[in-house]
């Protein structure tokens, strides 16, 4: 079943705004892009695959916990919502 919160949460047709950046996570984002390259650029071929590949399980991780806690939250929020309602 496709869920109204995952779409909510990726912006497929509900929020049509881009959410601006806040300057420290983009300055985060920075950090870690340079450091990521150091690493790349001292690495051999084996171990730039394992780092390519690591990366991207890494930010896969993030973003599966980062929906998660979106999904929570919106839910709790209803939840909330209901209460204060019913009162």
């Amino acid at each position: 079943m496709k869920s109204i919160i995952d779409d909510f949460y990726y912006g497929n047709g509900f929020y049509s705004e881009k959410i601006p950046e806040r300057k420290e996570f983009k300055r985060v984002c920075d950090q870690r892009d340079e450091e990521f390259d150091k690493l790349i650029n001292s690495a051999s071929e084996e171990q730039k695959k394992l780092l390519i590949n690591f990366d991207m399980l890494s930010w896969s991780v993030t973003g599966e916990a980062c929906a998660d806690r979106f999904a929570q939250g919106f839910r709790l929020g209803v939840l909330l919502a209901c209460e204060i309602f019913q009162k």
